[in-house]
């Protein structure tokens, strides 16, 4: 028998939801466009005619009030999350919820507990979780291929000024809840641990700013380590004044891969790993990484088996975040802490 799609609304309609969101939902087989909300009713109605959607509200609320609207899929400033995720759960809608999850750890705790509370399901938009070479890379981890992981070498750095191609809200530190560490960096933190299959025990980090002009409320920069109790060791880098570029690179006691670039979704990828005398080279072509999150989200709320970047996975990422941001401040290694 036929499963009933889930019919998403999407909240936020900014860059990411016009050239890759939006997009998503053409083709998917479990989820269906059902309404897109945005301050300015004139754009989302626009948006809604281009993809197929019969609804557009300018506000939350109306939205929530539509009986086709099953999920809510959030792509607003992290800073007006906590407040758009309970409105959703509590009017018992699902919510698939970009990251990062929240601005802060307890903010995250407190939309984790509240979903739960209100018997829906909770999923952080972490499309590296579904991506061809992440999980290949993944799936040798588990093989044994790379024996016990020692090393892991990450970064994601992309240019932003002032300018029509960055929003403004992304150097508030109100809405964005801090700069690229927040932003980009948090891709590092949540593919090195998800790949290694562990959370990190403790972090050191160090931040810098040199335009003190554009960087007013957040930092420029940030290199960090993460430490885990398997003994490897994760370091990474972010910054907001450098080209877009990223790299995942990572060494175990049997062999080594890396692949560039790491993260953007609109670029090819190439993987090079070695094993011994063995090397293996593959090219990943770019492919839509935001509908298998939705798919997999959509097959939950039927009843599926959970997605791997649940709620609290988001939660778990804020709370390494904010150990980051306090070692950077102390000028000292700092314990992840997880409220009780």
């Amino acid at each position: 028998m036929a499963v009933r799609p889930v019919g998403f609304a999407v909240l936020g309609l900014g860059n990411l939801a016009q050239s890759a969101i939006l997009p998503a939902f053409r083709g998917t087989k479990r989820a269906t466009l059902v309404a897109l909300v945005s301050r300015d009713l004139e754009k989302a109605s626009r948006l809604a005619a281009v993809h197929g959607a019969p609804g557009a509200y300018d506000s939350l609320e109306s939205c929530l009030a539509d009986p086709l609207v099953e999920a809510v899929y959030i792509a607003t400033p992290p800073g007006a999350h906590l407040a758009e995720v309970e409105a959703a759960a509590r009017a018992g809608r699902h919510v698939l919820c970009e990251k990062p999850l929240a601005v802060t750890a307890p903010e995250a705790a407190q939309m984790v507990a509240t979903c739960a509370a209100q018997s829906v399901l909770l999923m952080t938009a972490y499309r590296k979780c579904f991506e061809p070479s992440i999980v290949f890379i993944r799936d040798l981890i588990l093989s044994g291929r790379l024996g016990t992981l020692k090393i892991l070498h990450t970064s994601f750095s992309e240019r932003h000024a002032l300018s029509q191609t960055s929003p403004p809200w992304i150097l508030e530190r109100k809405l964005a809840g801090g700069g690229p560490l927040m932003d980009l960096g948090i891709y590092c933190v949540h593919t090195a641990r998800w790949l290694a299959g562990e959370i990190p025990d403790r972090v050191s980090a160090f931040q810098w700013t040199h335009n003190q002009t554009l960087f007013r409320e957040v930092e420029e920069g940030m290199a960090f380590s993460m430490y885990f109790s398997s003994g490897l060791v994760a370091q990474a880098s972010t910054c907001y004044s450098a080209a877009l570029s990223s790299t995942l690179y990572i060494e175990g006691t049997h062999g080594s891969v890396s692949l560039t670039p790491a993260f953007p979704y609109e670029h090819p990828r190439v993987l090079n790993a070695r094993f011994g005398s063995i090397v293996v080279r593959k090219n990943f072509p770019v492919v839509d990484e935001f509908r298998p999150q939705i798919e997999a989200f959509s097959r939950a709320i039927r009843g599926g088996p959970l997605p791997p970047s649940g709620g609290a996975e988001g939660y778990i990422d804020m709370a390494i975040i904010e150990a980051l941001y306090r070692s950077a401040e102390a000028g000292v290694p700092q314990v992840v802490e997880f409220g009780s």
